[in-house]
Parts: C-alpha cells; sequence; structure tokens
C-alpha cells in the first residue's frame, strides 16, 4: 500500500490553534532563557524543546484533531489453475502426459508466481502448491468439472485455466462462467483408435411394474463401421434378448430392447457387445444402469355430494396425470349415483378426494361408508369443505377429520389465498390470483395440524389450507370452493398452479413413511470396482428430531460373501461409513439403528463393476473443451501453444488491476502511545531539572 493524503480536521479555527501553539513554545523557551542555577546553552535548548513539545501534545489532546491517513491500493487479480488428476489422463501415455502437465504449470506458475493458485479436480476439487507438483498422479476415479465454477470469485479472478482431456464421468458437461472467462489447454491423444463401446442406455423416467417399457442403447464406433456384432441385453443379470447390428458409418448405432419389469424397486439393465481383437480399449464394452421401477399408478377415489365446476376440474387434472388412475363417485340425487359400481371397490383405494362431501342429502350409508374405510384402513384423504358440505357432519368425524365446526355464519365470502411459506407452492404464485368463496365458518382445529395457507377476515388470520401427519396417516383439508377459477386463470401459463399443486399434494400424501425415520444411502447404485462405496444413514425420532446417539451396524452381503460394518455419527441425526476392496457383483445390504429400546431397519442394494469408467473412452474430448472456452469468452489451446496462453493471462491481468483507496483515522484520545509519551517528556524533564537543581 501507498500513503496517498493525509487530512487533518479541527473543531477549532486552525489560525486560533497555531497561534496558541506559537505562543506556548515561546512561553517554554522564555521559560528556559534564564535559569537557577544557570545552564549551558545545549541543555537549555533541550528542556525547552520538551517543554514545547509537551504544550503541543496538551493542546492536540484538548482539540482533538480528526487526523485521516489515506492510503492507495492496487488489487491485482490471479489466475486460478484447474489440473485434471483423473485416469482418463494416462491413456495412451501417462509418463508424456505427467511431463506435459508439470511443464505446463511450472511455465504458468514461473510467469505469474503467486497471481497463480493452483488445484487438482476429479472426484473432488482440491488447492495444489507449487511445491507439491508430485500430488498430480492421475490416481482419481472420476471427472467432475462442475466444482471448478464455485472456485471462481468474480472479484478476484481474472481467468481460470482447466488442463485436462476433456473426458467427463461425473456432474455434467454443461460448464459456463459468464464473469471470468476459462481457458482450457487439451492433453491426450486425440487419435480415433478401433474402438466399440456402449455409450448411453436411455429409458422412460416413469417405469410401472408389469407394464412393457423400452430402453434405447446408443453404440458407439471408431474406425470399425461395417462390423456385424451382437448387442446382448440383460435385467437383473438375466439376458432377455440379443440383437444383431451393423456398424454404421457414422459412428453411431441406436438399438431398442423391450422389457417387462416384474415388480417395484431398483432393478439393474446390462447392455454388452463382445469386443473385437484389435480393440483399442476393451474397457468400454459393458455399461450398466440402474432403473427405478414403481408401484402400479396411484389409485385416486374422488368423491363428490354433487357435479360442480370445482369437481370438474379436478376430475380433469386428475385424469391428465399419468401417474393417477382416478375412479369418481358423484351424487347426483340421493336416489342417482354416478360411478356407484365403484363403491365396492373402495378398499383398494389409495387416496381419496372428497369434495362437496358429504352434505345434507347424502345417504348417511355411503358417508358411513367412505370414513370408515378412511378410519380401517389408514387411506390418506384430501377433504374439500366448501359452502354446500354439512359442517355438523363435518364434527361428527373430527377423530377423523382434524376440524370441527363451532360457529356456523350461512353467508358467502370471498376471500384471497395467503401462502403461509408453504414447500406445496411456489413464492408469489398465488399473487393475482381470483377470490376463492367460504363462508368464514369458526373451526377449531387439532393442535397437530399445519397451516399452509390462509385468509384474512376482520384483521384476523383463519386457516385455508391445513394439513395433518398423525401415525404415519396423512390428510389435507381444503376450507373453500372456486379452485376452478384459479385453474382457468393459470392453464395459459407454462407452469399450469393447480395441476402442480395436485401432484405435490398427492405425493405428499401417498408417500410411504414406514422407512422415513431411518434411511441407509448408498453414494449412488453402480460402482467400480476401484472406486471406495460410501453410506450415508439419517436417523430420526418419532418427532423427526435428529438422533446422534444411535449404534448402526449394516451387512453387506453378495453371494456368500458377507461383511458388516459400523457408522460413525457425523452430525444431527447424520452418520456415516464405507469399505474399499469389493470384487465385482450385486449387492445387497440390511441395516439397523438401536437406541433407547427402539430398533428401526432399512435395506437396499448396490453393484460393483470390473469397469474403470475413466477409461469407457479414452480419445481426448477436443470439441467439449472448446465449447466450455468460447461458452465463457476463453478459449482453446494446445499443450503446445502455452507461450501464447501465458500472453492472453497476463493481459487480462493488466487490465482486470483495480485501484482500492482506504482511509485510516487516527483518535488521539483513545491512542495510549500518546499517552505515554506525555508520561515520558514530563519525567525526562523532571530528571534533568533535579539533576540541575532546578527543583
Amino acid at each position: 500500500m501507498k500513503l496517498k493524503s493525509i487530512d487533518i480536521a479541527f473543531d477549532f479555527e486552525p489560525f486560533l490553534v497555531l497561534f496558541a501553539l506559537i505562543l506556548l513554545i515561546l512561553f517554554a523557551f522564555y521559560t528556559y532563557k534564564y535559569t537557577l542555577p544557570p545552564t549551558g546553552k545545549l541543555i537549555r535548548y533541550f528542556l525547552a524543546s520538551v517543554r514545547s513539545l509537551i504544550f503541543i501534545l496538551l493542546i492536540l489532546l484538548l482539540i482533538d484533531p480528526a487526523i485521516k491517513f489515506t492510503y492507495q491500493k492496487i488489487n491485482k487479480p490471479v489466475i486460478k489453475v484447474f489440473v485434471d488428476n483423473s485416469n482418463s489422463m494416462t491413456m495412451p501415455d501417462s509418463a508424456l502426459n505427467v511431463k506435459k502437465v508439470r511443464e505446463i504449470v511450472e511455465k504458468i506458475k514461473d510467469r505469474f508466481g503467486a497471481s497463480a493458485q493452483l488445484f487438482t479436480f476429479g472426484e473432488k476439487t482440491k488447492p495444489l502448491s507449487a511445491d507439491s507438483l508430485d500430488d498430480i498422479d492421475f490416481s482419481e476415479y472420476s471427472t467432475d468439472f462442475t466444482p471448478i465454477t464455485s472456485k471462481l470469485d468474480i472479484d478476484s479472478t481474472a481467468a481460470s485455466v482447466i488442463i485436462s482431456d476433456g473426458i467427463i464421468t461425473a456432474g455434467n458437461d454443461n460448464i459456463k462462467s459468464e464473469a471470468v472467462p476459462l481457458f482450457t489447454v487439451g492433453i491426450g491423444d486425440s487419435v480415433s483408435h478401433p474402438d466399440i463401446y456402449i455409450e448411453n442406455i436411455y429409458n422412460n423416467n416413469i417405469i410401472y411394474a408389469g407394464n412393457e417399457t423400452e430402453a434405447e442403447v446408443t453404440v458407439r464406433n471408431n474406425n470399425t463401421a461395417g462390423i456385424n456384432k451382437t448387442i446382448e441385453f440383460y435385467l437383473d443379470n438375466v439376458l432377455l434378448t440379443r440383437k444383431q447390428i451393423e456398424l454404421d458409418n457414422s459412428g453411431i448405432n441406436r438399438v431398442k430392447f423391450a422389457f417387462t419389469p416384474a415388480g417395484p424397486g431398483k432393478h439393474k439393465i446390462t447392455v454388452n457387445v463382445p469386443p473385437e481383437e484389435d480393440e483399442f480399449n476393451k474397457n468400454n464394452n459393458t455399461k450398466t444402469e440402474f432403473i427405478d421401477v414403481l408401484k402400479n399408478k396411484t389409485r385416486i377415489f374422488l368423491i363428490a355430494g354433487k357435479p360442480s365446476p370445482d369437481f370438474t376440474i379436478l376430475n380433469l387434472v386428475l385424469n391428465g396425470n399419468e401417474n393417477f388412475d382416478t375412479k369418481k363417485i358423484v351424487y347426483v340425487s340421493p336416489q342417482k349415483v354416478y360411478g356407484s359400481e365403484n363403491l365396492s371397490q373402495i378398499d383398494s383405494s389409495e387416496l381419496f378426494i372428497l369434495i362437496d362431501f358429504p352434505l345434507k342429502s347424502t345417504p348417511e350409508k355411503s358417508i358411513r361408508l367412505i370414513y370408515e374405510t378412511i378410519m380401517r384402513k389408514n387411506i390418506p384423504f384430501l377433504q374439500f369443505v366448501t359452502t354446500n358440505t354439512d359442517p355438523s357432519i363435518i364434527s361428527k368425524y373430527s377423530d377423523i377429520i382434524p376440524l370441527s365446526a363451532e360457529k356456523i355464519n350461512p353467508e358467502k365470502l370471498e376471500i384471497n389465498a395467503l401462502n403461509n411459506n408453504s414447500f406445496f407452492f411456489h413464492d408469489n404464485e398465488l399473487q393475482s390470483l381470483p377470490p376463492l368463496i367460504t363462508n368464514g365458518n369458526i373451526y377449531r382445529f387439532s393442535p397437530d395440524t399445519e397451516t399452509h395457507l390462509s385468509y384474512s377476515l376482520n384483521n384476523n388470520s383463519r386457516p385455508l389450507f391445513i394439513t395433518r401427519s398423525t401415525a404415519g396417516v396423512r390428510s389435507a383439508v381444503f376450507l373453500a370452493e372456486g379452485i376452478w377459477r384459479w385453474h382457468l386463470t393459470t392453464a395459459e401459463r407454462s407452469n399450469i398452479l393447480l395441476p402442480g399443486f395436485l401432484n405435490k399434494l398427492v405425493k405428499w400424501l401417498t408417500a410411504d413413511n414406514s422407512k422415513k425415520h431411518f434411511r441407509v444411502m448408498p453414494q449412488k447404485d453402480l460402482f467400480s470396482s476401484v472406486e471406495e462405496v460410501e453410506f450415508i444413514a439419517e436417523l430420526y425420532d418419532p418427532t423427526f428430531i435428529p438422533v446422534n446417539n444411535a449404534n448402526i451396524k449394516m451387512e453387506i452381503k453378495s453371494g456368500e460373501l458377507k461383511t458388516e460394518l459400523q457408522f460413525l455419527p457425523i452430525q444431527n441425526g447424520i452418520y456415516s461409513t464405507k469399505i474399499s476392496g469389493l470384487h465385482a457383483g450385486d449387492y445387497s445390504f440390511t441395516a439397523l439403528a438401536a437406541y433407547d429400546n427402539i430398533t428401526l431397519s432399512d435395506s437396499g442394494r448396490f453393484s460393483v463393476v470390473n469397469a474403470n469408467p475413466e477409461k469407457i473412452s479414452t480419445r481426448m474430448n477436443t470439441e467439449l473443451l472448446k465449447r466450455i472456452a468460447y461458452n465463457s469468452g476463453g478459449k482453446y489451446y494446445s499443450a503446445e501453444n502455452i507461450s501464447e496462453l501465458s500472453d492472453e493471462l497476463g493481459k487480462l491481468i493488466e487490465s482486470r488491476k483495480s485501484e482500492e483507496l482506504l482511509t485510516e483515522t487516527f483518535d488521539l484520545k483513545s491512542h495510549y502511545v500518546i499517552a505515554l509519551l506525555l508520561i515520558f517528556l514530563f519525567t525526562i524533564e523532571w530528571f534533568l531539572r533535579k539533576r540541575i537543581g532546578m527543583l
């Protein structure tokens, strides 16, 4: 930092201060013009100077001037260099790549010194010091580019350099940096060797047990076009089918396989293409993926006490969701029930949605049947309490419905919904929506309910939409009608409110709570045999408070192999454990958590394969490196053009230098040095006067 200026401000007129200082200095010298006993001129001048300095300090303490120092600071941005430390960098010539990378890093470090900050990346991003380049050993088993951008501080980073082969095996390849340019340096083999490999397996996002679905496999080939190959498709290690293909001149073949998963849960898909003898890389001929198979569609019973616009819209939205199997029952009159044949199937329901139900005209037998089924089978439900719903009947079933009427209001009121930070709605999603209709009845709510929407009436906040979760059973109550208005108002928008709300709510209501208090999750479903397998466990008590003192053990099985692991606590009910050296195969695990005489369990599965994901593709992805650089305002360089890169980085550092003015205010009264200096000066004067005999 460089001192730029010193400013002194007085509360008094500076001329008067200067005049007083001059008078005091003259007085100090006058008092020592003649002394008894007489002394030499040098000692008199010295004592006069000491007293003058004492007067000056006392005056300064008295007037307390504000002394401000202004410094100029030059902020010089840094260059952040990220070196790909993954396994794929060892192909095809590890020694040569190590040499190239170290030469590049050393050139940048020599040119920019402390302005160059070094990192390695692979599974994680780690700092690298200039004297520990031996840590670049290409030992990591995955490559994730996405954490790089989190390290780029816009205010302090001029540019970033990524030294890599462009082969990504984790995260995504959509790497962007709008404020900090990314310069990429390609390291690796750009020659296309003979190779056949499975690039991707695509399947439907939603797969139901017992329903036929389809997977599309992308088979890539380099310099092997025209060869006939057999593609093998396995489901849970059982060969389902084979297909013959001729490798296309474009380098891409897409092969479709139809299959039917038998039951819900995780299922393993494996696709294999036998390698040719002259293939450069035989580690990428097999690919495995896990798919989540859902049980059959959620069975919903929509029950209406009478036809209404809200019922019509609910029926339309529910039938428009491919995840729902909706049956409806409408009481057109006490004698006429539309969908009455469905009443015999209500035991199979997974969710009831009740609207305008029950009415005074609704047969008591039907009311009792519906609510007793809910209670007997612990079926979740969504109850719309409208102006037509009979509150006295609702109150009779307050042990099921979490409210009862205290005061009945026969009038209809228009109200606007207010969001109570509900996770069912986005911020400001309810703004500009038309009002709903309610009669403003006053209800007594169960203490275990949670209010998600409210409305204001006579300056009082009242619940509009509530939920309850008790003993593993969930319910929700909406205390208004007119949601058809919401749907018609938002139907033209890209994100329609009502379908999104109902989809979230149905998922929440029908969620399986049996394992919510204890969950064990492998870091992923598929591991390489060279990777460490890590598990995370979450444990909560019945009130969802984290449990930190539990004993959690887990047994892993694969054939005859059995291994037991002990979890260690991390924080807030989170535990972890890990294991390495597992051979290829399918594994199942069962975990037990014990605390306070409570035992909970969870189970799952994962697989380990021999393939190293870093060896699937070994050709440098120059196109990706160029795209990353282009999208961020940077440029791609080959390893041979590092001098040009250094010049470009130097220009960026100079152009992004910034000047910062820093000020520091010196307060005389609060600074102990002034007090010490005064004491010292008084002591010196007193000591000399005593030695001379003036006292």
